[in-house]
């Protein structure tokens, strides 16, 4: 642990990667940390990703294809994204805000800025782990993405290539070097692109948990109690949970949960939910080594050690929608055709919310209203893959704040 300067009180809201990792990074620097959340460690959207440290998604996903193709898949009935249509007055003003960030130039402005985010995650999240003796939950075989036809794996490929105008590194396969790779994968994978080197988690929730236990053990505090409030007052933040307390700072890295608590104090921010779900199914008796996803209907399989997950779909419904199982299920049934030996029986299902911005670049810096609190949520479909970076990017706030007060 380094010596930082002043040691301030801080609380983190939100037990997810992003605050598990920001609650770490700030304990590291010295500082007295305490974490809230209502739940469990990473039992929000952390627990049910597919694990992917995905450094190479550069290319976000406002771009003018997705805008192109929304129409088409807003009408697919087995398609990965779904509408409520009776949501749609309460979605409408962050699909129009989508639709802007989705033009060339400020998807290009939105690729730019997560290239200087994404790389080195993957050798963070081995860090991280090794710090938390979490190791061996972490697998380092790349990411496999595969189509069943040739027009889904030209496409693909062409995503590939504009990655790699941003430095991302890929191999292109045909069928036969896909099945070397993976021999579960049946004849109707005619190709796909390998993402090597990147780092995958075997079981987000593990993870989380071990992240938490350092924290712990480090001598930080873990309530699992839910902030109902927050506000500064003077040159103290403060929080009510439960009791008001005050703090030094105050880090808001709640998910979805962060726009009630950021309008407290007049920030104002364009964040939806993104309703993700997933199946979890019976392993086959050889079971994928890596991350697989399926291009067309488009979902991703990724081997855990309780059974093979299949995550897929964006929702938008809100957080109080009943759950909608019927299209993950159709996937589930089209996954059986691609994975030799996959049964189609669930062991458990689950649904949670990315929290997502229209334009995919994370809210993180301190608020415009209160200085004393700092903003960490919004990463969407890179919560995981961005918690490291986030970190580093709260403690330099942190750090900068204190400067500028020794300054001032």
């Amino acid at each position: 642990m380094r010596d930082a300067g002043p040691h301030l009180s801080i609380a983190v809201i939100g037990a997810g990667a992003i605050g598990l990792a920001a609650a770490l990074k700030l304990q590291s620097d010295g500082h007295k940390v305490e974490l809230f959340d209502r739940g469990g460690p990473g039992e929000g959207a952390s627990l049910g990703n597919s694990g992917i440290v995905a450094e190479c998604e550069v290319i976000p996903l406002n771009r003018p294809a997705t805008l192109k193709g929304l129409p088409r898949l807003l009408i697919d009935r087995n398609g990965p994204l779904q509408l409520r249509w009776s949501k749609l007055p309460a979605v409408a003003p962050w699909l129009i805000r989508f639709a802007w960030a989705s033009r060339s130039a400020a998807c290009n402005q939105s690729a730019r800025t997560l290239s200087g985010m994404l790389p080195g995650a993957s050798q963070a999240w081995c860090e991280l782990a090794a710090s938390a003796n979490a190791s061996a939950l972490l697998q380092q075989r790349g990411w496999l993405k595969v189509g069943t036809s040739v027009q889904a794996v030209e496409g693909l490929r062409k995503h590939a290539r504009d990655q790699a105008c941003f430095g991302v590194s890929s191999q292109t396969l045909g069928g036969d070097e896909v099945r070397e790779l993976e021999p579960l994968l049946s004849k109707s994978v005619v190709g796909g692109v390998l993402y090597p080197g990147l780092v995958s988690l075997r079981s987000p929730l593990s993870v989380m948990q071990a992240l938490a236990r350092l924290f712990v053990s480090n001598g930080g505090t873990y309530h699992s109690t839910e902030v109902s409030e927050l506000g500064q007052t003077g040159d103290r933040a403060w929080i009510n949970a439960g009791k008001i307390r005050s703090f030094d700072r105050i880090i808001v890295a709640a998910g979805i949960w962060s726009k009630r608590l950021a309008e407290q104090i007049g920030e104002v921010i364009a964040l939806e939910a993104e309703r993700g779900y997933h199946l979890m199914l019976p392993s086959p008796a050889q079971p994928l080594t890596r991350p697989v996803s399926v291009a067309s209907p488009g979902y991703t399989l990724a081997p855990m050690p309780d059974g093979l997950r299949l995550a897929s779909g964006v929702e938008f419904a809100g957080v109080d929608a009943r759950p909608d199982m019927r299209r993950i299920e159709r996937m589930a049934r089209h996954a059986t055709s691609i994975v030799t030996g996959l049964r189609n029986e669930p062991i458990s299902r689950w649904l949670g919310f990315r929290p997502s911005v229209p334009d995919s670049i994370p809210i993180v810096r301190p608020s415009r209203r209160s200085q004393k609190i700092i903003l960490a949520f919004g990463h969407g479909h890179l919560g995981v893959t961005l918690a490291p970076w986030t970190a580093r990017a709260v403690g330099e706030i942190v750090a900068d704040g204190i400067r500028d007060q020794e300054l001032g």
